[in-house]
């Protein structure tokens, strides 16, 4: 669930947000300012472009994922889900169910998790920025996943 930063209340939600994993950054070869180096498992961009692509150099960086994994872990990887080779990006909960997606507001962004080589826990924590318009800005809201993989 995303909300838009806004007085306490509001029901608007973060539409066309998506998740990008550190392997997918790597392919695109995009280098995370300093600022953003805390996001060990990738970042949360929303499509300010409107072409449906998730691009941090030119969308608007909203926050990012904080890897935690068994020592020694590789290949784990939280993204957007993706169906036909298109990364699904956020969308009002009303797309999904009317009557409750109308009165909760927000938007829901649809992940897909690989897990790593090693058995164990893991637990990426998904952290939006304080301030939605500055990269810079501390972690707001943020909810973490525990995964276990056998």
């Amino acid at each position: 669930m995303l909300y838009d930063d806004q007085p306490i209340g509001g029901k608007a939600g973060l539409i066309g947000v998506g998740m990008l994993s550190t392997q997918q950054l790597a392919e695109m070869e995009y280098e995370k300012p300093e600022a953003l180096s805390r996001y060990t498992g990738g970042l949360i961009v929303q499509d300010t472009s409107g072409d449906g692509v998730l691009d941090p150099n030119d969308d608007r960086i909203v926050g990012g994922v904080i890897g935690h994994a068994p020592a020694g872990a590789k290949g784990q990887e939280l993204r957007s889900l993706v169906r036909d080779g298109v990364a699904s990006l956020s969308r009002s909960t009303a797309a999904f169910e009317r009557r409750p997606g109308t009165a909760m507001g927000g938007a829901i962004m649809l992940l897909e998790f690989v897990g790593g080589d090693t058995p164990g826990l893991y637990r990426p924590t998904l952290a939006l920025l304080s301030n939605l318009d500055d990269p810079t800005s501390a972690d707001g809201s943020t909810y973490t996943y525990a995964i276990v993989v056998k």
